[in-house]
């Protein structure tokens, strides 16, 4: 996947398949500083989902949302 849209300080990664991720509020010094078309990649283990900056290597905490703009 790639980033297609950061909104609301890093709040909510939208990726290029449309999907809409909540970043848990602790990782957002993290999200906002990405950018947009980073590659990323989609990780989910038994701490739940998180999204992965293949250029950096950092990753946050993610809950899937439905997000209209």
């Amino acid at each position: 996947h790639w980033l297609r849209a950061i909104e609301n300080n890093g709040t909510i990664l939208i990726l290029d398949d449309g999907s809409s991720w909540q970043v848990d509020s602790f990782d957002t010094n993290i999200s906002n500083f990405w950018s947009v078309s980073s590659d990323i990649y989609v990780v989910e283990d038994a701490s739940g989902v998180m999204l992965i900056n293949a250029g950096d290597g950092k990753a946050v905490h993610v809950q899937h949302i439905d997000y209209m703009k």
